[in-house]
C-alpha cells in the first residue's frame, strides 16, 4: 500500500475502530489495555503502542490492497469478537 493510504488507514483505525484494535491486541498478545494507538501499517500486520511499548499485530495473509486490508479486518472481527468490551 502507498504511504499516503497507510497514513489514512492508521488515522482511520485510531479514530474509528480502536475497539477492534484493542480486541485484536488482547487476542494476539493476551494483554488488556485501555490505551492503545496504531502507529504504522505493514503488509503483514500493524504496530501499536500501549503502555510505552510497541507491539506487532499480525494479519493471516499479506495485505497489498485496501480490499485485502478490509477483508483482514473482517477476519479479526470474527476471530476476536469475544474480546470486545
Amino acid at each position: 500500500m502507498s504511504g499516503y493510504l497507510s497514513r489514512d488507514i492508521v488515522e482511520y483505525m485510531n479514530e474509528n475502530i480502536l475497539g477492534l484494535v484493542t480486541a485484536t491486541f488482547q487476542g494476539q498478545h493476551g494483554l488488556i489495555s485501555d490505551n492503545v494507538e496504531v502507529i504504522s501499517l505493514e503488509v503483514d500486520g500493524y504496530y501499536i503502542r500501549s503502555g510505552g511499548e510497541a507491539y506487532f499485530l499480525t494479519f493471516s495473509k499479506p495485505c497489498e490492497t485496501f480490499h485485502d486490508f478490509k477483508n483482514e479486518l473482517l477476519i479479526h472481527v470474527r476471530n476476536y469478537r469475544t474480546f470486545f468490551v
